[in-house]
């Protein structure tokens, strides 16, 4: 019953993020020509764009500011750390993410963000180390035992992510990740 819950909170987490790595680099990438070649609506647009990056840029700060006065608001932080990630500063969001652990050191939404992230950024071993680190406090997880494999994969075990992904499959039949392994499998 604490999976379902957890893996919609995780699910809706990823939209944010990529929702927000969507507003935030739109709103970064304002035409050159404006003011030269464009449009009138080339100018709203653009207009547009700036002040939401400068609201994005507001926001953050607020957070920022947030976090300095109460240090213990994870909710603070968590919502810092989704728009350092959607402004593409993967390591500063990690470092946010990695706080929230310090203060609550068995979160597993933080620790799956925090598997995500490192995977993103190339670094298998800290990936590997979060997931590990869910499985820890809950050995049926999908999501962790889904990255497992796919970590398992990333780092040339074939047939230790076969295994891993065709468990999951096996473990989770209603669970979205088996469809994920399923595809994965497909893949090789």
């Amino acid at each position: 019953m604490k999976i379902r819950p957890l893996y919609i909170y995780i699910t809706l987490l990823f939209i944010v993020c990529a929702a927000t790595i969507l507003f935030i680099s739109r709103s970064v990438n304002t035409s050159s020509n404006s003011g030269k070649n464009g449009s009138p609506q080339q100018d709203i647009n653009n207009a547009d764009k700036v002040n939401i990056s400068e609201n994005a840029s507001q926001r953050l700060a607020e957070l920022k500011k947030a976090i300095d006065n109460n240090p213990q608001d994870t909710l603070k932080m968590r919502e810092y750390a989704n728009l350092l990630g959607g402004a593409h500063h993967d390591q500063e969001a990690a470092k946010v993410f990695e706080n929230i652990l310090v203060i609550g050191p068995k979160r597993i939404d933080v620790m799956l963000v925090l598997t995500y992230i490192y995977f993103t950024l190339d670094n298998i071993g800290k990936a590997e180390e979060y997931t590990n680190r869910v499985l820890t406090i809950n050995k049926d997880n999908p999501e962790a035992n889904y990255n497992l494999g796919i970590i398992e994969l990333k780092k040339g075990n074939k047939a230790k992510a076969k295994q891993i992904l065709n468990s999951v499959i096996k473990r989770f039949p209603e669970n979205i990740v088996a469809g994920l392994a399923k595809t994965s499998l497909q893949k090789l």
